[in-house]
């Protein structure tokens, strides 16, 4: 845990030196630990995000249990630990355009340690969205004034950490900002929107083929 600690504080403070030291590590069994010890402990308040908003808008009325809190629990740190490995794989796809160093682990690593300040502002984000609820139904200034606090934090670590995988990938694939900027959100964006174009084309091709 020290050398968690470690790392947390070094990517945070020294981003620039830390990416530096990060590019010698050799495969995925550190950037797999490291997410996996603040997935260990994010889903423990992401659990009653869940259930509060997630479940809710989905149309299942699931009790808060301990045995359903403990399920949810593991669950989803499973499969958000298996998810973390798709972003990072179309991001490293779009950087073959820009560089011959397009290492996956690189990526990896880069996305990975970049998400620290999200992953710190987890508790702050759940606070935020639970206290939404409560400041527009009771419309208490005590609640508002934590809303306000939660989502202020919140923000700031979602902004630093857009920075941070902007950098890290910049960094550790040795090119421009703009490009890894590029890789990270507006290619993998257009790629979705084409996606979802052709499958509305073909929604409404085959509407006119049964007409």
């Amino acid at each position: 845990m020290k050398n968690f600690a470690r790392k947390v504080k070094h990517v945070l403070v020294s981003p620039s030196n830390f990416f530096e030291k990060v590019k010698k590590e050799k495969g995925l069994k550190h950037p797999i630990r490291y997410i996996v010890v603040f997935l260990l402990i994010t889903q423990l308040f992401m659990v009653f995000y869940y259930f509060k908003h997630t479940f809710a808008r989905f149309g299942f009325d699931i009790n808060l249990s301990l045995a359903n809190y403990i399920s949810v629990y593991i669950l989803t740190t499973i499969f958000v630990l298996f998810i973390s490995f798709i972003r990072p794989a179309l991001t490293n796809f779009f950087i073959r355009m820009f560089s011959d160093d397009n290492k996956f682990e690189d990526t990896y690593k880069a996305m990975i340690y970049g998400l620290t300040p999200d992953y710190l502002a987890t508790p702050f984000f759940v606070i935020t969205m639970i206290f939404l609820s409560a400041t527009i139904l009771l419309k208490n200034n005590f609640f508002l004034l934590i809303f306000i606090i939660s989502a202020i934090i919140t923000i700031i670590a979602a902004i630093y950490t857009l920075y941070l995988r902007i950098y890290g990938v910049a960094k550790l694939h040795k090119i421009s900002m703009v490009k890894s900027f590029l890789c990270i959100y507006i290619f993998p964006l257009l790629l979705i929107i084409v996606i979802e174009i052709i499958i509305l084309l073909l929604f409404f091709v085959y509407l006119k083929i049964k007409a």
